[in-house]
């Protein structure tokens, strides 16, 4: 019986099991991407500051709330202050009564164009005494208020 285990055993050289080999551009190519995966990692933390720094220094230059205030005041102007229909000192419809064609000409000459194009410059009546008064004595003020445009 034990001449039967030991030729169960012995392997001949044609019956040996064949190295699986592995080809070495397939190798390479593993190790190739490997490497790529590894750059991209460790570019990330450069990325994110990239990203941060643009967001901060965007936000900062573009001055978003300060836009957002102007276009909500200006949105309040329009829809407030922009009437038509007058009667003596007082405009009786904003934008949202405009209902027809002749309604939006209307809002439009009397009530959108003034508010918009303003032929002359807004200026306190005492400008002119403010700037005066901030100066020391003797000393004039750094400009005249009747040279500035529409006094």
């Amino acid at each position: 019986g034990g001449d039967m285990i030991k030729a169960a055993h012995s392997v001949t050289k044609a019956e040996e099991p064949k190295e699986e080999k592995v080809r070495l551009g397939l190798y390479l190519h593993w190790i190739k991407t490997e490497l790529d995966n590894e750059s991209a990692c460790l570019e990330l933390p450069f990325t994110i500051i990239l990203l941060l720094s643009f967001s901060v220094l965007a936000y900062l230059h573009l001055k978003q709330a300060d836009v957002f205030t102007v276009e909500g005041a200006v949105r309040f102007d329009i829809e407030q202050n922009a009437n038509f229909a007058w009667a003596i000192n007082f405009g009786h419809k904003t934008v949202y009564d405009v209902n027809s064609i002749g309604d939006f000409w209307s809002w439009f000459g009397i009530g959108f164009l003034p508010l918009m194009v303003q032929h002359s410059w807004g200026y306190s009546e005492s400008m002119q005494a403010g700037y005066d008064a901030t100066m020391p004595d003797g000393m004039a003020a750094p400009f005249d208020s009747s040279t500035l445009p529409g006094s």
